[in-house]
């Protein structure tokens, strides 16, 4: 007899919880991979890029960037935190779910609470002015991204090792 629970569709289309935990853990290491790429990108190449800028430019660079930035990441954290917390839900069993979820999740407050500080501060700055505090604000900004590219690093690893490695 097979024990696996049903989601019971309107349209008499089953799907098994198990279906729908795998496709959970995908949503959330495609979007802890996609985000962990984008941070690595920046601590990597974009951030370091900026220091070497005259101040003006600094601002004027993360004036634009950083809006969209910001949404992608703020989405991509959101949605694989709760597709991976979601997953954990549907079978308590694979703790390393609520594993991953928690540290992709931890970027959320880390930016809000350590991060958006720096950022008003260099979207605030004139650009047309010889700010030398961009140059200050955006080397500890990139410091701090540093925390978000590990802590999605580690989230996609603890994901990808749980569901490809340590289950097979």
């Amino acid at each position: 007899m097979n024990n696996k629970k049903l989601v019971k569709r309107s349209f008499n289309f089953d799907i098994d919880t198990d279906s729908i935990q795998s496709i959970l853990q995908l949503v959330g290491i495609f979007s802890s991979a996609l985000f962990s790429g984008a941070s690595w990108y920046v601590s990597l190449v974009q951030q370091p890029a900026l220091k070497h800028l005259e101040p003006g430019l600094i601002v004027r660079e993360f004036k634009l960037f950083y809006p969209a930035a910001a949404k992608l990441q703020g989405s991509l954290a959101f949605i694989g935190s709760l597709s991976f917390f979601g997953s954990y839900l549907l079978n308590r069993t694979k703790l390393y779910s609520a594993v991953s979820g928690s540290l992709l999740f931890t970027v959320l407050p880390y930016t809000f609470f350590l991060m958006l500080g720096i950022n008003n501060k260099i979207l605030e700055l004139d650009e047309e002015k010889d700010n030398h505090v961009a140059t200050e604000l955006i080397q500890s900004w990139g410091n701090r991204h540093w925390v978000r590219t590990l802590l999605s690093t580690m989230s996609l690893a603890v994901s990808l090792w749980a569901k490809y490695i340590y289950f097979l």
